[in-house]
């Protein structure tokens, strides 16, 4: 869609679907939906204006197309309700995030700290079992060992 699209609706428009369109357009983007789940989805403006979702994509493409650039405008897909939510779930995204930077940090410390046992705990014949433990310590090849 052009950056110069407008996103001004046909005041007085004579075509009883397409007034369907506009006012239902605008109480989704009001936040005020009366049949649909006041998404800002293209499904929910067929839903709210009581139209085939067709007759947006095909027909009467103009309001579909204001109906995206609106929404664009407003910048979120999600409806005026679910805003706090979202915002809420954002945060708690950045907080997993970081606290998920935090313990592989903690991680990668606690694998060396391992990897540096297990060699000062190796007999000095080259054998890597620990005698006290009877089992062979899985090792992770280093950055130069070969993977296959």
């Amino acid at each position: 869609m052009p950056d110069d699209m407008p996103t001004a609706l046909p005041s007085r428009d004579k075509d009883p679907e397409r007034r369907a369109i506009v006012h239902a357009l605008q109480r989704l983007l009001d936040g005020t939906p009366l049949r649909s789940d006041g998404r800002l989805t293209v499904v929910s403006l067929a839903k709210e204006a009581g139209v085939k979702r067709h007759v947006l994509t095909e027909k009467h493409t103009d309001l579909k197309d204001v109906f995206y650039a609106r929404v664009r405008d407003q910048g979120s897909t999600a409806t005026r309700s679910e805003a706090p939510e979202l915002e809420r779930l954002r945060t708690r995204v950045r907080e997993l995030t970081d606290q998920t930077e935090q313990q592989r940090t903690v991680i990668h410390a606690l694998a060396r700290t391992v990897q540096a046992l297990q060699t000062k705990l190796a007999p000095p014949t080259g054998d890597r079992r620990i005698p006290s433990q009877g089992f062979q310590p899985r090792v992770a090849p280093g950055p130069a060992e070969d993977h296959r």
